[in-house]
């Protein structure tokens, strides 16, 4: 008799050369890319602003804000508005752009296994992990709040 295990629903996100795995909770909207309104002296991982739903929120590429290059946004680019871990008031969402279309997944014990002999785990990453063989990054949510909220406060 085969047992029931926890499971998560995910959303595996494009960005260059990783795919990253968040819980399906934490995206509050997948949409197409739009052009982000430059904002003050922002670092080049801050992209600008777009607005959404009424508010004014910040764009980033993730590869840039953990000391990857930039890369360009590619044909298959979207936005992934993300919650805030801490919900707050100055940045409650923030998008990611992506490197090509968003998918659900459902991730349990057995199809998640961290790669515990990968020690090139950058700031804004938790670890590094497979996903049913696959490689997959488990972004840092909490301190990539922190690096947007401190640079988007001075920059908007």
């Amino acid at each position: 008799m085969k047992t029931q295990t926890d499971s998560v629903r995910s959303l595996l996100i494009p960005v260059h050369g990783k795919s990253l795995i968040v819980p399906n909770v934490a995206v509050a909207e997948v949409m197409p890319r739009q052009t982000a309104t430059p904002v003050g002296k922002a670092p080049v991982w801050l992209l600008g602003a777009i607005g959404w739903r009424g508010l004014t929120i910040p764009v980033i590429s993730y590869e840039a804000s953990i000391g990857d290059p930039m890369v360009p946004p590619g044909t298959n680019s979207q936005l992934a508005i993300i919650n805030t871990v801490k919900g707050g008031k100055n940045v409650p969402f923030y998008a990611i752009l992506t490197q090509g279309i968003p998918r659900l997944r459902t991730v349990d014990e057995e199809s998640l296994l961290e790669n515990e002999a990968d020690a090139s785990v950058s700031q804004g990453e938790l670890c590094h992990a497979t996903l049913d063989g696959d490689p997959v990054v488990i972004p840092d949510l909490d301190s990539l709040e922190n690096l947007i909220a401190r640079y988007w406060i001075q920059a908007a």
